[in-house]
């Protein structure tokens, strides 16, 4: 998947990026039928002074824009909430669709 990575107020110093891009790999196993214009999305990190690092992840999937906010006093951690909100919005959708598909099947039987 390409991402484009948006830092407001982030240090990007280091292997940030690498890091990143490694912790949100496993999201292209829920995009292997999607074609190519749509396999990508956007990551906004900041830093905030109450509440740390907030990860803004918004991905889209067919028929809906998966769009997820993650905090944490450490960066990756409010990654880590990110990927996990998103993962299981995903996998729903896709859930869904799925059903979707299979009720309109047996109505057509």
């Amino acid at each position: 998947m390409k991402w484009q990575l948006v830092f407001r107020g982030v240090s990007v110093k280091g292997d940030i990026h690498k890091k990143i891009l490694r912790k949100l790999e496993p999201l292209s196993k829920y995009m292997g039928k999607v074609s190519g214009d749509m396999r990508g999305g956007v990551v906004n990190l900041s830093k905030g002074t109450r509440w740390g690092y907030k990860v803004k992840l918004k991905v889209r999937v067919p028929g809906k824009e998966v769009s997820v906010t993650g905090k944490g006093k450490e960066l990756l951690s409010a990654l880590d909430e990110a990927y996990a909100k998103s993962a299981r919005r995903i996998r729903k959708h896709y859930e869904r669709l799925g059903s979707k598909k299979s009720r309109s099947r047996k109505k057509g039987e």
